[in-house]
């Protein structure tokens, strides 16, 4: 940074008003406090000397306390009377420029004089100390600034070096953008020709600086402005005009602006603020000491069972994956690698190889938990995640818990001998616990394990043709039975014999074991078929399953709205925008992908300024009970985590 010769910091203070004094009575003269919001006081309390901080001054009405927070130094009044006023005491000074200096600071022992009293104020005020062997007096007036309403002061003028300074005031940043500000502000040449330049950095050292340019010799305060080219988005930055003249240098105050985020650095932010606030309050290890299970309590503040359900441990692995998933460009260089491996240890935990069939249970087993029902929608979820995230990274475990997860699945969760429309998986594994009497069949059980075979046909060629005819027999089944069309070029034994003309053009929710239908319209299962359509799509070419992904991301649109989204489900709604998303990468319909997109960040913004506590947390008119519940954050963290992604790389979202 450039410097000046070392001269005495400039007592530059603006202040407003004519407030009355508790000594007004006495009819002594009074002096300012050093506070731009304050007005005349009787003794003050502070002077302020630039950007250097604070200078305490002690007197009637300080306190002990407020003396010694002095941060550049400390100044007792030894007498205070009607024509003078006297103090000294320690000065912390640069080698610089203490007002605009920032180099390192030296206490000097100075003494302060006050004079000049005119209409009931002191108008002078001299500061002098010794500066190595040379004796420095700064002398400054108090002045009216001219034009201001009401009246303002200010000390004026520095005869250390036979002249006046100039003096500056920093004013608003405008047409701040991404990667642009436009700055503005004052210079008074104070009678001398000046010259100038904006400071701006990242902090108060600044670092940077705009061409210098000239002010002409006058009295009177003219506008000077900067552009700013080349920020970073989403930055903080500080300010400051520093002006100089023979006379010597001053600068105006720190100010700041803060460059606009791109709508992906935003999503960042959030899903980074979102999975610490998670981490601090729901992850095992932070809740319990000692504990290694790298699972997570249910609820906070924790109650009930010691960790989690797979349902809600299944929302945040896919949160975690997502986030690790956006360039690190956006998370200042930080890699989420090591917490995915994490998550698929914690995944661990849940996976029970016992019979009817092996698979990943409800709840941890031995000897974190006792293990539990089996759901084949839960699997689903775990085989998403984790054919995902091998995808994105190669990550042979990942690829062996997809393959574990759907091997549970089918075939021992196909539903082919039932009487009523036969076939189709379940939605919980039969014979045994809740599937003891339960025998739904729900889209959510079938159109997301169909995209797991779908997706496992690409990764495991050696067993494609196994995936495929998987793949087939459950999308046929849940197609049929389940979409709300009467005709459908998909499927082959149309029309469906469930169709509900009353109904829009959308997933119902399940065959239920009393064999009915539950039309019930859900979120998450539109989403799980747009994506497993897209897969089809991608593996066939057949411009059939495009279509009827478009189809339906277009009716589901038309249907809910944000009203509906906010009071429903955050995991169902999570699970919805991801397919969503899926088939945003396929389209050619820019109208529907502009749709989709102002969709999620509605609601993401929505959540974020209404549905977020002061701890980070969020909580919906959904969720049952008090406090907040893991199944909700891990659900944001994915959201905020996929508005984050580059769009070309959402056919891979988790």
């Amino acid at each position: 940074m450039r410097k000046a010769a070392p001269v005495v910091a400039a007592l530059s203070v603006l202040v407003w008003g004519l407030g009355a004094s508790s000594l007004a009575a006495t009819h002594l003269p009074r002096l300012l406090r050093a506070d731009v919001s304050s007005r005349f006081a009787g003794r003050p309390a502070t002077i302020t000397l630039g950007c250097c901080g604070q200078l305490i001054v002690g007197g009637p009405g300080v306190s002990a306390k407020a003396f010694g927070s002095g941060k550049r130094g400390r100044i007792r009044w030894k007498d205070w009377g009607s024509s003078r006023a006297d103090g000294s005491g320690l000065l912390w000074i640069d080698n610089g420029v203490p007002s605009c200096g920032s180099r390192s600071f030296r206490p000097h022992q100075v003494s302060i004089e006050a004079f000049g009293a005119r209409n009931g104020r002191y108008t002078e005020l001299r500061l002098v100390y010794r500066l190595g062997r040379r004796r420095v007096s700064d002398l400054r007036r108090l002045e009216r600034v001219r034009g201001t309403k009401p009246a303002a002061f200010e000390w004026f003028g520095s005869h250390t070096r036979g002249g006046l300074a100039p003096s500056s005031t920093s004013g608003g940043a405008g047409s701040v953008t991404q990667v642009a500000a436009n700055l503005a502000g004052t210079v008074n040449s104070n009678g001398r020709y000046t010259t100038y330049y904006f400071e701006y950095g990242t902090s108060t050292s600044y670092g940077a600086a705009t061409a210098r340019r000239g002010v002409r010799a006058g009295r009177r305060a003219v506008s000077v402005t900067a552009s700013l080219t080349g920020l970073s988005p989403g930055t903080t930055y500080h300010y400051r005009i520093y002006a100089s003249n023979a006379a010597g240098p001053a600068c105006s105050s720190d100010r700041t602006f803060t460059t606009v985020m791109t709508p992906q650095q935003l999503a960042a932010s959030r899903a980074v603020a979102t999975y610490n606030a998670i981490q601090q309050d729901f992850y095992a290890p932070h809740v319990y000491s000692g504990d290694t299970s790298s699972l997570y309590t249910e609820n906070y503040p924790q109650s009930g069972n010691r960790y989690c359900y797979l349902w809600p441990f299944s929302r945040v692995l896919a949160g975690t994956i997502t986030l690790a998933g956006i360039p690190s460009t956006l998370l200042g260089g930080a890699n989420y690698q090591a917490d995915v491996a994490d998550r698929l240890t914690g995944l661990s935990r849940f996976w029970e190889n016992t019979p009817p069939a092996p698979g990943y249970a409800s709840y941890p087993a031995a000897p974190y938990g006792v293990g539990g029902d089996k759901y084949y929608d839960d699997d689903a979820w775990v085989g998403l995640a984790s054919a995902e995230n091998y995808a994105l990274t190669g990550d042979p475990t990942s690829l062996a818990d997809a393959k574990n997860a759907f091997n549970f699945v089918f075939p021992s969760g196909w539903a082919g001998t039932a009487s009523y429309e036969p076939g189709g998986i379940y939605w919980v594994n039969q014979g045994i616990g809740v599937g003891a009497g339960n025998h739904d069949r729900t889209t959510t059980s079938n159109a997301p394990n169909a995209e797991v075979a779908l997706l496992l046909e690409n990764f495991d060629p050696a067993n494609a043709p196994t995936y495929d005819a998987a793949a087939t027999n459950i999308y046929a089944w849940v197609d049929h039975y389940l979409y709300n069309v009467n005709t459908n070029p998909t499927d082959p034994t149309a029309p469906n014999p469930n169709y509900d003309p009353n109904q829009p053009a959308l997933m119902l929710d399940k065959v239920t074991g009393q064999n009915t239908i539950d039309e019930t319209l859900y979120t998450y299962n539109q989403g799980t078929m747009i994506a497993a359509n897209v897969r089809e799509y991608q593996k066939t070419g057949n411009p059939m399953y495009l279509s009827e992904a478009e189809a339906i991301a277009r009716t589901a649109l038309s249907t809910f709205n944000e009203s509906y989204y906010i009071s429903h489900s955050a995991a169902f709604n999570a699970i919805y925008f991801r397919g969503l998303l899926v088939l945003y990468s396929v389209t050619s319909d820019t109208q529907l992908q502009s749709e989709i997109i102002q969709t999620i960040q509605t609601y993401a913004s929505d959540a974020w300024a209404n549905h977020r506590s002061v701890n980070g947390l969020f909580t919906f008119a959904s969720h049952s009970g008090n406090g907040y519940q893991l199944l909700d954050q891990g659900a944001m963290l994915q959201i905020y985590a996929m508005l984050a992604w580059d769009p070309s790389e959402y056919g891979k979202l988790p």
